[in-house]
């Protein structure tokens, strides 16, 4: 049997005719080759275990030393192809921080933006590693992962870090502990760390050897075969996957220190050891990281959420009208879309309240904490404060009722907050002057046409006590004079023709308007024709000056025959809105 000899670098030893030139030297020269290079022998043969040695001790020897040890002929041949051999492998180990101008082998691992990710290609030049899926695998992403070493960093077992092109796991706690200049704190990665692709239970792997399982890339920690990796492994140790957030806490899981949850309480927490069914936030094994959204933080000094009390909102129009409902007065909501400062827009549903007292001014809410929109519950109060009182509060506008018998009314349009446009202006008429042409004429407008009750009415008419031609006609005027640039202007007149028996050829009832710089009429009635209680309206320039708007209703009878025609004017009433 050969002698044997000590081989240092695989810890064993081999028969003397296996012992290299290399290994000769690693004796001669102890301390010169570094030991993490080796991979570990595979259960087998002892034959075939010292063979496996050898090869590994004569493929993993330093490249420097060799080029600089004088050899000749087949050892000389043996050192080329140990080079070649070990640049290799090189080339698939941790290569530092990622730069555009390096060409990756597949297998290399890198540094980018605090992560390491893992080459899954050949030639893989100037491909950003996060954004290239095709060409790197993330496995660096979770708090295994630390970045480069730090002094002033406390680190704990399992961790990683990298020094120059160099990477390490954390044997054990540790804080100033130099990766490059201690022993016992830290195991190196690099070299007999490369990626293996995905787990087999067949494949024998060496201490460091990395795979990616279940969407997570490991790291083992030893030699091992068909031992499958997991949380609570002892062959293996998670270095990442695209996120640390497991999923939902699951109190039949076993999680490790630094894996995140999200609790019941919708908070993201991570755990601080080892821990199964222990569900957070227990303190002893879970730490609050945050909230899974911000729906789930309270309102602080600095941080608030975003509800009606903390924006500016405003309808995009008037949705409210009231009318008699026979013995109470409704107020209608329209569907309609509410704008808010930076939330964007909310659609509202319809809707009414009822039961409300006649000729009363409401003002018109609803709450909606979260901005949802949709079938809100509309609310009336004759309070103002009440109706933007509320953190998820929001005022639609405040709206004068109809009252009993009296016509619909339509709401101010001075919805929302934290705005001075868009409000509703109402004007009425101070003045009217009567003049009667001929005989048998009757009546005159008076105040009841703009007192702001639309039930009430003053009349003019002509009678069949006369066959002349006669009229009257009535100027109503007063609207206070402003010269206000508006965003519309509408008159409003509310009259009725009950009774009208004039000739053909004339027009025997007439309501007109004008003011400086125009005119219009409002309504006309023919020959024997009546008409019904009706509101008519008509849009006004906005830059009207209404002090100069007056509105003539007349009334007219022709000559030769007993004619009546009466005119019945309820009110009068202008609407401006800023």
């Amino acid at each position: 049997m050969p002698a044997r000899i000590a081989d240092p670098l695989s810890g064993g030893t081999l028969p003397s005719n296996l012992g290299l030139q290399p290994d000769l030297a690693a004796r001669q020269l102890p301390g010169s080759l570094p030991t993490f290079r080796l991979m570990p022998v595979p259960p087998g043969s002892a034959g075939s275990a010292q063979s496996n040695a050898a090869a590994q001790s004569n493929l993993l020897k330093n490249p420097t030393f060799q080029e600089n040890l004088s050899q000749t002929g087949t050892n000389t041949a043996n050192i080329a192809t140990n080079t070649t051999a070990i640049s290799a492998l090189q080339a698939t180990s941790f290569q530092g921080a990622w730069s555009s101008t390096t060409t990756y082998s597949q297998g290399a691992s890198v540094d980018y933006s605090g992560a390491i990710y893992v080459s899954l290609v050949n030639n893989n030049l100037n491909n950003t590693p996060s954004s290239s899926p095709t060409d790197w695998a993330p496995t660096g992403s979770s708090p295994n992962y630390q970045g480069a070493w730090s002094s002033s960093t406390a680190y704990t077992t399992g961790q990683t870090v990298s020094v120059g092109s160099t990477l390490y796991i954390a044997l054990q706690n540790s804080t100033n502990e130099n990766p490059a200049s201690t022993t016992g704190y830290w195991q190196v990665l690099s070299n007999t760390s490369y990626y293996y692709g995905a787990w087999s239970n067949s494949t024998a792997y060496p201490a460091g050897a990395e795979v990616s399982y279940n969407g997570t890339v490991w790291i083992a920690l030893s030699a091992n075969t068909n031992q499958t990796p997991g949380i609570g492994s002892s062959y293996w140790t998670a270095v990442g996957n695209s996120t640390i957030l497991i999923s939902a806490y699951a109190g039949g899981t076993t999680y490790s220190a630094g894996m995140q949850v999200i609790g019941t309480d919708g908070n993201i927490y991570q755990a601080l050891q080892s821990t199964t069914g222990n569900a957070p936030p227990n303190a002893t094994y879970w730490q609050l990281v945050g909230p899974s959204s911000l729906t789930s933080v309270p309102d602080g000094t600095q941080r608030f959420a975003a509800t009606a009390s903390t924006l500016t909102y405003r309808p995009t129009s008037n949705p409210l009208t009231s009318t008699d409902a026979g013995s109470n007065a409704t107020v209608s909501i329209a569907s309609f879309t509410m704008q808010t400062s930076n939330k964007g827009t909310v659609s509202v549903n319809s809707g009414s309240v009822t039961g409300l007292s006649y000729g009363t001014l409401y003002y018109i809410y609803y709450d909606d904490a979260t901005l949802a929109g949709g079938s809100v519950t509309f609310n009336a109060t004759t309070t103002k404060t009440t109706a933007i009182n509320g953190s998820g509060r929001f005022f639609v506008g405040s709206i004068t009722t109809a009252i009993s018998g009296g016509t619909q009314t339509n709401g101010n349009n001075d919805g929302g907050v934290g705005a001075q446009g868009g409000q509703t202006l109402v004007f009425s008429f101070s003045a009217v002057t009567n003049t009667n042409s001929g005989t048998a004429v009757s009546g005159a407008i008076s105040n009841a046409s703009f007192d702001g009750d639309p039930t009430t009415k003053s009349s003019i008419s002509v009678t069949s006590a006369n066959s002349s031609a006669a009229s009257i006609t009535s100027v109503v005027s007063g609207s206070p004079a402003n010269l206000t640039t508006y965003s519309s202007v509408t008159l409003y007149v509310r009259s009725a023709v009950p009774t009208n028996t004039v000739n053909p050829g004339a027009s025997p009832a007439a309501i007109s308007y004008s003011y400086a710089g125009g005119s219009g009429t409002v309504m006309t009635v023919g020959p024997a024709t009546t008409r019904s209680l009706t509101t008519d309206s008509v849009s006004l320039p906005t830059n009207i000056n209404l002090g100069t708007l007056t509105v003539t209703c007349s009334v007219f009878r022709n000559s030769g025959s007993a004619q009546v025609v009466e005119l019945d004017v309820y009110e009068i009433w202008v609407v401006a809105t800023t």
